[in-house]
């Protein structure tokens, strides 16, 4: 019975590791098929449309603000923590942006320390852009998706359960100065 049931594993073995491994493809990634039609479609989108192309000057900025709450604050993440509320501080929350502005095209990647953007940021986001020169399409919004963090901006049942209880000072989510 013994050598049986070892027979069939190593034959079941050896079925799923000849069908599941492969030799390695060393071909260099510029010789492969995607890459070409990749690098094609590029030269296309910029013969077709020459705005888009780069311009003479390359600028990127960098800023960062801190904010982290000067008071407690619910924690984002799980809904059976305990506590549900931060306890001290540990490490900073903070709000960091790169812009990039190659004299023709700009963007601008923000990420934050948070679970999520929470909705009301990006709808903030949209009025505050108005007769600014950006627009939304240029703003790239990032969370670092961390379950340590500040909560308390997501209203109604799941809100609470996801980001604990809504408070109105975190619905703000200004900077604070650091």
């Amino acid at each position: 019975m013994l050598k049986k049931t070892l027979l069939l594993t190593s034959g079941l073995l050896i079925i799923f590791l000849s069908s599941t491994l492969t030799r390695i493809d060393r071909t260099p990634y510029k010789a492969l098929d995607f890459y070409k039609k990749s690098i094609h479609e590029i030269n296309q989108l910029l013969t077709k449309n020459p705005s888009r192309s780069i311009g003479d000057t390359l600028l990127i900025g960098f800023a960062r603000a801190n904010l982290t709450p000067s008071e407690l604050a619910p924690l984002a993440g799980y809904g059976n923590r305990r506590p549900k509320e931060m306890t001290s501080v540990h490490d900073s929350i903070y709000v960091s942006t790169t812009v990039i502005n190659n004299g023709k095209n700009k963007i601008a990647i923000v990420s934050a320390d948070l679970l999520i953007i929470p909705p009301e940021v990006t709808a903030l986001l949209k009025e505050k852009l108005f007769n600014t020169g950006w627009s939304v399409p240029e703003v790239f919004l990032s969370a670092t998706h961390t379950h340590s963090s500040l909560g308390g901006w997501a209203p109604g049942l799941v809100g609470n359960m996801i980001a604990g209880t809504t408070m109105p000072s975190t619905l703000n989510l200004s900077p604070i100065k650091s």
